[in-house]
């Protein structure tokens, strides 16, 4: 049995939302929105650490990223570059 989560857009002007979170099993629904409430229920201080440990988390994730490049020898070649640019689709101007 799957269940259906449709989120109520704020405005009248984003009601064309995306498509509905599905899930196999309602104890996922609710496991996903009580995550939400659990993390609302916490202290302020406490929300305030946590969201400064996410933040400092991905801030050391973007610093080593680099340097990981390097050391496993993953940076791109011009032929990469080359591919991509050939994959990325084009932006024309139109008047």
């Amino acid at each position: 049995m799957a269940v259906r989560l449709f989120f109520q857009s704020p405005s009248p002007a984003l009601a064309h939302s995306p498509a509905p979170l599905v899930f196999d099993s309602p104890l996922q629904a609710t496991m996903i929105a009580n995550s939400g409430r659990s993390f609302r229920n916490l202290q302020p201080r406490t929300r305030l650490i946590f969201g400064f440990g996410a933040m400092a988390w991905a801030g050391i994730g973007l610093l080593l990223s680099d340097k990981a490049e390097e050391v496993w020898d993953l940076k791109p070649t011009e032929k990469d570059r080359q591919e991509l640019d050939h994959v990325l689709p084009r932006v024309r101007r139109v008047d």
